[in-house]
């Protein structure tokens, strides 16, 4: 093991890779600017990392979507024993169901009796709309503590390169009924303890939650393969690409969809590629609808149930909506579906997230005079065998990881570098210059 001591470190333990590792290597090459060091990694490395460190800064959530497993208990005091200031940004920030929105972010995202916490220094909320709800239940405790960020994942998609336009995206948000490896499976004990922080009620209503909303997503799911279906065969020289979440059983759709020669299943990687060379984008009430609307795509929400107690706040106006086959043709026709999203309250599109969190950090950082020390394990280049791949995991590639920290570093005018990766992680500073390269 080699040590990282004298300057400060941030820590940023990525749970999805295929949907956050590109912007948290955007935050680590802003923040190399000002020589702060970001360690980059899945769990498996950077859990080990930060009980081995003093005064490293943790950047992002816990090891779960609440916050209240067995492993959060521990990591928690390992926060307070190894003086770890935290700044609590949640990579499910903003969007949520309608009927429980309010509950889902004081008991799930934003657990208040953990974010009063002394080693929580700073809470990112994405928009005004949570901001409200959590100072409604504890102003006087987090009214310092609170800011609206937006996203960092959404704020580096605006004004992206357009690529060609080269097939019809369909992203699927269907982990509840179609879930990985990885995924929580419906009816399991995790996920009636998650119904059960939406609901804040007894247990038999989060059982009766989690079965609508299993319902209610079973619904859309057999809908959209249905439309995808008959888009293949309406549109036959149109190529179509299914995104499955990171969540999601790949393999599901491979076996279904595999007698269409024109649908491919692409579950590798960021989605950021195939939306930029997308012609059209089709979800419903997805994150990717969002992102597809930022990057200037034509972008259709397949919403076949209409408005109901179900729909998530924030995303049923991320693009035009359709229910049916044949308003998904009218809207692939039509040169422009898409609506403005730019007034969200559900997520602040008009800030510079990466420079709001990094102004905090350094203004924490010199006003409290921060020396981390990590001590850092040797990198594996490879994966072991038992590393599940299908899931949302996945191993970090060498090409990928220069493939944005260069363009991060020609979009933020930054020379952050790695000075080491593994398969499960990446650590990127400032680049050192040479002396004679400064003479």
């Amino acid at each position: 093991m080699k040590s990282i001591s004298g300057k400060p470190v941030v820590l940023m333990m990525v749970d999805s890779p295929r949907r956050d590792l590109r912007w948290r290597i955007y935050m680590a090459a802003n923040l190399s600017k000002y020589g702060i060091t970001s360690i980059i990694g899945q769990r498996d490395y950077i859990l080990p990392t930060h009980d081995n460190s003093k005064k490293a800064i943790w950047l992002g959530r816990f090891i779960s979507n609440n916050g209240k497993v067995p492993g959060d208990k521990l990591l928690f005091e390992t926060f307070k024993r190894n003086k770890t200031p935290v700044f609590f940004i949640h990579d499910e920030g903003g969007f949520h169901i309608k009927k429980y929105y309010n509950n889902t972010i004081t008991e799930r995202i934003h657990p208040i009796d953990i974010m009063k916490e002394d080693f929580i220094k700073k809470v990112y909320v994405w928009g005004e709309e949570q901001k409200k709800i959590l100072l409604d239940k504890a102003r006087k405790e987090l009214k310092e503590k609170i800011t609206i960020s937006g996203s960092p994942k959404f704020e580096i998609l605006e004004n992206a390169e357009v690529g060609d336009e080269k097939w019809i995206l369909a992203c699927t948000p269907f982990k509840v009924c179609n879930p990985g490896s990885q995924g929580i499976k419906p009816f399991s004990e995790r996920a009636i303890d998650l119904a059960k922080d939406d609901t804040a009620g007894s247990m038999n209503e989060a059982h009766w939650h989690h079965l609508r909303y299993w319902k209610k997503t079973t619904d859309e799911f057999s809908e959209f393969i249905e439309m995808i279906d008959q888009l293949s065969t309406k549109l036959p020289n149109e190529n179509i690409v299914i995104r499955p979440h990171p969540d999601e059983n790949a393999d599901y759709y491979k076996g279904l969809f595999s007698h269409r020669k024109n649908i491919e299943i692409n579950s590798s990687g960021d989605a950021f590629y195939l939306i930029r060379n997308s012609k059209a984008v089709i979800h419903t009430e997805s994150t990717t609808g969002l992102e597809a609307l930022l990057c200037g795509k034509k972008t259709i929400n397949f919403r076949p149930l209409g408005e109901h107690d179900y729909v998530m706040l924030g995303l049923e106006t991320a693009g035009t909506s359709a229910g049916n086959i044949n308003e998904v043709l009218t809207c692939l026709q039509d040169e422009h579906p898409s609506k403005d999203i730019s007034n969200n309250k559900y997520i602040n599109l008009n800030t510079n997230s990466l420079e709001k969190i990094t102004d905090d950090l350094v203004s924490f950082i010199n006003k409290n005079k921060v020396k981390s020390r990590c001590l850092i394990q040797n990198p594996e280049a490879e994966a072991p065998k038992e590393f599940d791949t299908k899931g949302k995991n996945y191993p970090y590639s060498i090409k990928e990881i220069e493939t944005y920290l260069n363009e991060a570093n020609q979009k933020l005018n930054t020379a952050a570098t790695i000075e080491q990766q593994g398969f499960n992680h990446v650590i990127i500073k400032q680049k050192t210059i040479a002396r004679e390269q400064i003479e």
